[in-house]
């Protein structure tokens, strides 16, 4: 994967690049699914790659630039070894995308176990809030970034057959709307100033 090359290193070196020939002093640096453990919501890092992420992220604002992370936020893949936040506070569902329920086989091609978040569970917000405060906290243990870049957005459960612990929070495209109202709210309690950039129309 291309991916694989891209490490902290690799960025600190293009970044160098771009201020030293290219004359950019506030870069919005968006680092793609490298920085992470594949297609996680929980916020694991790629310690390979990146073995210290918040110093990273640090070092970088004080050179005057943003940090972006790559995130998908409809789904967690559980089978990267350890148990996610989501499957801990009981938000995900048994919805797998796999089948038809898994576009060009993405996920199948690659050994992923994937599967939906259930954002009209009980701890969905809490579960929200957490990621969060781990994304954007400048506490101890949490990364400081400036925004997310969210994708796989349009990878909605199909309301025929999927099961909603409380439907009447919205499914389908209600269900995605009311993660966007959780995501902005808690993501502004903790940094009012992070990005939330994704393909809203995907």
């Amino acid at each position: 994967s291309p991916c694989d090359a891209i490490s902290e290193e690799w960025v600190l070196d293009i970044v160098k690049r771009a201020e030293e020939e290219w004359g950019f002093k506030n870069i919005n640096l968006i680092i793609d699914d490298s920085w992470q453990l594949p297609h996680s919501f929980e916020p694991a890092v790629a310690t390979d790659r990146f073995p210290n992420i918040r110093k990273f992220i640090d070092g970088l604002h004080k050179r005057g630039h943003h940090v972006i992370l790559w995130q998908t936020a409809m789904f967690d893949v559980i089978s990267n070894g350890f148990k996610t936040r989501a499957q801990r506070l009981g938000v995900l569902s048994e919805y797998r995308y796999a089948g038809e329920n898994d576009p060009g086989k993405y996920f199948e091609s690659r050994n992923m176990d994937a599967r939906a978040i259930d954002y009209t569970s009980d701890n969905a917000r809490q579960f929200i809030k957490e990621v969060c405060e781990k994304l954007f906290g400048d506490g101890e243990g949490q990364y400081n970034a400036d925004g997310v870049k969210m994708d796989f957005m349009g990878l909605l459960r199909d309301p025929e057959t999927a099961h909603y612990a409380h439907p009447e929070k919205g499914m389908g495209h209600k269900e995605l709307l009311h993660f966007y109202e959780m995501m902005y709210e808690e993501t502004k309690k903790v940094k009012p100033d992070a990005i939330i950039d994704c393909t809203v129309g995907d």
